[in-house]
């Protein structure tokens, strides 16, 4: 990709450089910041679409923005976490869009390796499929991955500017996309999600819009635009499904979109902010297993919220140490709840037992969309 392509990302009169030779570390969206201070970025939320604040759930721990591990008065446990810099089976370079197949395989999009990594719950791993280059199954930056309800695989080859969809096992069944600006093509595509129908819902960052496609790549329609107002996007990034919701990660304006399946827009959530519920950069985002929504946050956390956008819970900071993230980028949620966060490596955070408990009790209904069937 070339860093024409992603000037506006950049500041005032800043150096171009490729996504790829930025090492992935930082994404065009957090490249945002740059372009507008921060002060600015703040003045111009609407204070009627902010939601959330409060102390979270009470713990000393929880308000001091760490993780209480092994606590039962935080909402999730910290389980384990693989991975780590490298090119290996067990290493990643750069870590991605992450999901979970309904026989409890996750599978990883490691950037800058241009693979993905499917491994068991536990960490283990089972296969890798894909490479560096511009043919069928073949990859130069995968972003976000999703599923159908058939169990084909969907990638959002980034830097390829396509969509590419496989097997279970990554034998290569079609493509689709190229760079432009018109209908069915991309300018980076990033987050996807598929809806309870297999229509296709690809995140295109680039062209601040998230285009809907069927299964077999045909453009439906668009949601959504550039822009600052409600329904608007600069760098729509994360995609997740729950029936006919669809929640979308708007990077640029630090906030989270609701959109309907038939593309109308819904609500407009959160806005710039370190404080409760509210965002910097977010990125993926996903369904829980009661309805709830997760959403990795440029401020090195993991916020939880419900599905109207108000603020429930957060944990993480920035760091290297358990509970910490140096920048989460995707989420997948299993069918017991368990979160599984892409960060420099993968950490399993599993919800405490009285969490668990209440989730049973509310609706406990899958959805299918990006993390959890079936992006970013």
């Amino acid at each position: 990709m070339s860093g024409e392509r992603f000037k506006r990302w950049l500041p005032e009169g800043g150096a171009m450089l490729s996504r790829r030779a930025l090492g992935g570390l930082v994404s065009g969206a957090a490249l945002a910041l740059g372009k507008t201070d921060l002060a600015g970025a703040k003045k111009k939320k609407k204070k009627k679409k902010k939601k959330g604040g409060g102390s979270g759930n009470g713990c000393p721990a929880c308000q001091a923005n760490e993780v209480c591990l092994n606590n039962a008065c935080s909402r999730f446990r910290f389980v384990t976490r693989w991975g780590g810099f490298g090119s290996g089976p067990n290493a990643f370079n750069v870590p991605r869009g992450i999901a979970i197949n309904d026989e409890g395989v996750l599978y990883v999009c490691d950037g800058n390796n241009d693979l993905v990594k499917m491994f068991d719950t536990d960490g283990t791993f089972i296969d890798s499929w894909g490479g560096e280059g511009t043919g069928d199954g073949q990859f130069e930056g995968p972003e976000g991955i999703a599923f159908d309800s058939l169990g084909f695989v969907y990638v959002a080859d980034g830097e390829n500017d396509r969509v590419q969809k496989f097997t279970a096992s990554g034998e290569f069944q079609d493509q689709w996309g190229s760079f432009g600006t018109g209908n069915d093509r991309f300018d980076f595509p990033v987050g996807i999600a598929v809806d309870g129908d297999d229509n296709v819902y690809v995140a295109d960052v680039g062209n601040d819009r998230v285009q809907k496609f069927t299964s077999e790549g045909v453009y439906v329609a668009t949601l959504g635009g550039p822009g600052e107002d409600d329904g608007e996007f600069f760098g729509p990034w994360g995609i997740a499904i729950d029936g006919t919701a669809v929640y979308i990660t708007d990077a640029g304006n630090h906030r989270v979109h609701e959109f309907t399946t038939a593309g109308a827009h819904v609500d407009t959530w959160s806005g710039f902010g370190f404080g409760d519920g509210q965002l910097v950069d977010p990125r993926g985002i996903a369904v829980g297993i009661d309805g709830t929504l997760f959403v990795a946050d440029g401020n090195k956390r993991i916020q939880q919220f419900t599905s109207g956008g108000e603020f429930i819970t957060r944990w993480g900071s920035q760091g290297t140490a358990i509970g910490t993230f140096s920048q989460p980028e995707d989420i997948a949620v299993d069918a017991d709840g368990n979160l599984y966060i892409t960060d420099s490596e993968v950490e399993k955070y599993a919800p405490v037992e009285a969490n668990r408990r209440l989730a049973s009790e509310s609706r406990i209904r899958q959805p299918r969309g990006t993390q959890r069937k079936g992006a970013r």
